[in-house]
C-alpha cells in the first residue's frame, strides 16, 4: 500500500529492493506472477474501473497487454521465455471471462470453448497450462483442467464435489490446487493430478480443508 492507502504491485530485488510497479495512469494494481528474469505480471485497473493485463519487464515499465484485439485482463504466470496465461475477454462462442494462454512469439490462443466462465493460473516450461473451467453459468459447477499441445484441454475432475481448480503445474505436466470434498463440510481439499493418472486427495493436517498452491519439478507441494 502507498501512504493515501491506494494499492499498487511491486517487485523486489536483492539490488534494488522494493521497486513500486505503478498502476499505469489507474488507480489500483496487484501482481501475480514473476519468472527467473524479475518479469513480473498482473492486473491494473483503470481510471474507468477496468480491468488491463499487464507485464513489467525488468528495467523496463509497466506494459498493457489488453488491446482491442487482445483483451487480456489479467495475467497470472508467465514462463522465463515470456510465455503466460490468464484471463481474457472472449467473444467465441459468445462474450465471456476465457483461460488464455500466449506462445513464445506472443500468439494469443484463447484456452476457453464454451459459453462458461474459464482461468489460466499456471503454466509450466513446455507451455502447459492449468486453471478451471466452469460447467455452468453461475460456476457452482467447475473443474479442474490440463492443457498441453499433445492433449488439449483435459478434465481433471474433483475428489468428489462440486467444483476444482488447478493453481499451479511443474514441468512433468503434475498439477496441484484445490478441490471440494464429497461431503459439504469439506469445502476445500488440496490435490495432485499426475499426467494419465486420476486425481489424489493429498489430506489435511487434522482439519477439514485444505489446498496447494505450489509444486516444484521434484513434486514436491
Amino acid at each position: 500500500y502507498l501512504a493515501d492507502g491506494t494499492m499498487h504491485a511491486f517487485r523486489w530485488t536483492e539490488s534494488d529492493g522494493l521497486e513500486d510497479l505503478g498502476a499505469n495512469g489507474g488507480w489500483l494494481s496487484q501482481a501475480y506472477g514473476i519468472n527467473d528474469n524479475s518479469d513480473v505480471v498482473g492486473v491494473y485497473i483503470d481510471a474507468e474501473n477496468q480491468p488491463h493485463g499487464f507485464v513489467a519487464p525488468r528495467g523496463g515499465v509497466m506494459r498493457d497487454l489488453r488491446t482491442p484485439q487482445r483483451q487480456i485482463v489479467r495475467v497470472n504466470s508467465i514462463t522465463n521465455d515470456g510465455r503466460m496465461t490468464g484471463q481474457l475477454f472472449s467473444f467465441t462462442p459468445s462474450f465471456q471471462v476465457h483461460a488464455f494462454r500466449t506462445l513464445a512469439d506472443g500468439t494469443l490462443e484463447d484456452l476457453g470453448d464454451t459459453v462458461y466462465a474459464s482461468v489460466g493460473w499456471g503454466i509450466n516450461s513446455s507451455g502447459e497450462v492449468t486453471g478451471y473451467e466452469a460447467h455452468t453459468a453461475m460456476g457452482n459447477v467447475q473443474s479442474a483442467f490440463r492443457f498441453s499441445d499433445a492433449l488439449g484441454k483435459v478434465d481433471l475432475g474433483t475428489v468428489g464435489g462440486a467444483r476444482s481448480s488447478g493453481i499451479a503445474i511443474n514441468d512433468s505436466g503434475v498439477v496441484v490446487g484445490w478441490s471440494e470434498g464429497a461431503t459439504a463440510d469439506n469445502w476445500s481439499r488440496a490435490f495432485r493430478a499426475r499426467p494419465g493418472s486420476s486425481i489424489e486427495d493429498l489430506g489435511t493436517l487434522g482439519g477439514l480443508n485444505a489446498g496447494a498452491d505450489a509444486i516444484n519439478n521434484a513434486g514436491a507441494v
